[in-house]
């Protein structure tokens, strides 16, 4: 009868003193990305998320509330106010 014996070596020593290099490593590839949610601040793997760039469909609904009840909006400068009514030249289409 034949037996597969698997034999385990020791661990290699990678170090300063041993003359070998440690392995490379490839850089994480854009989807393979740990992130910080935005809302609950969890951290995530950008790709195994369904609701990018939130962490769960609960953090982009929140998100989502939170536009829509102007809790966060973008810096607005200038422009007419509030019911002022603005008259266009012949030019201004």
């Amino acid at each position: 009868m034949n037996r597969l014996v698997a034999t385990l070596s020791k661990p290699t020593r990678v170090g300063k003193n041993t003359g070998m290099k440690p392995a490379k490593t490839s850089k994480p590839s854009a989807e393979n990305v740990r992130v910080t949610c935005s809302v609950c601040g969890s951290r995530f793997y950008f790709d195994e998320t369904t609701a990018p760039p939130f962490c769960s469909p609960r953090c982009k609904a929140i998100d989502l509330n939170r536009w829509l009840d102007e809790e966060i909006s973008l810096p607005h400068e200038g422009g007419p106010k509030m019911g002022e009514v603005v008259e266009l030249d012949e030019g201004d289409d």
